[in-house]
């Protein structure tokens, strides 16, 4: 509708009426915020203005959704797991690699999950707790902390009782705290409860850490 009224019109003038209405869509500060705050967002953006510069509107964009569920599935199967250490100013838990002053306790080593524990970053945590052990030949005692681990498949509880089962054999000890209800309802359900005994799910870090120092039967 209305092809007719823009056919006289030069393509100059079209070309000047789309140019004047991307501009405000040219957000320059925005670049650079997400330039400052992730760098991973920050290349899906260029990716989506330089693909639809090249590619066209609508093939730029699907590859900037590529991109953006390839980041979301990276970022899923890599979870962040930290070391956690107390700090004896507060008695919070925080990660021992941005606070240097935290207290960490011998053979033992206090690690938050900042995942759900699903088939895609099973691995990783399995990789993670590997690591660690190579790393700490005395390491006698892991706690786990799940307080951010909301959703529990069942290759998630498959590796954890293959891990308790591995410790209870090398003669280490594995501790769960801050465990959500559905979370617990999977494990209670799979036998890892059973397993490793109800005594090893503790409800807060600190309840492990008096656990390990013989306050907690």
């Amino acid at each position: 509708f209305g092809t007719e009224t823009f056919h006289y019109i030069p393509v100059t003038v079209l070309a000047a009426i789309v140019i004047a209405a991307m501009l405000p869509l040219v957000k320059i500060g925005e670049f650079a915020r997400l330039w400052r705050v992730h760098r991973g967002d920050f290349g899906v953006m260029l990716l989506a203005f330089v693909g639809t510069m090249v590619l066209g509107l609508e093939p730029g964009i699907l590859v900037a959704i590529a991109a953006s569920v390839a980041l979301i599935v990276y970022r899923v199967s890599r979870p962040r797991i930290p070391e956690l250490g107390r700090d004896p100013a507060t008695g919070s838990f925080l990660e021992v690699d941005r606070h240097s002053d935290v207290v960490t306790y011998p053979g033992t080593a206090i690690l938050r999950m900042e995942a759900s524990l699903y088939f895609t970053n099973a691995d990783s945590l399995a990789a993670r707790l590997q690591a660690l052990e190579e790393d700490r030949p005395d390491l006698h005692t892991v706690v786990l902390d799940a307080g951010g681990i909301d959703r529990l498949d069942s290759t998630g509880d498959h590796m954890l009782r293959r891990l308790a089962l591995r410790y209870r054999e090398e003669g280490r000890r594995l501790l769960l705290a801050n465990v959500d209800e559905d979370v617990r309802d999977v494990l209670d359900a799979a036998g890892f409860t059973d397993l490793v005994g109800r005594e090893a799910i503790l409800a807060t870090d600190e309840d492990a850490i008096a656990a390990l120092e013989g306050r907690v039967r």
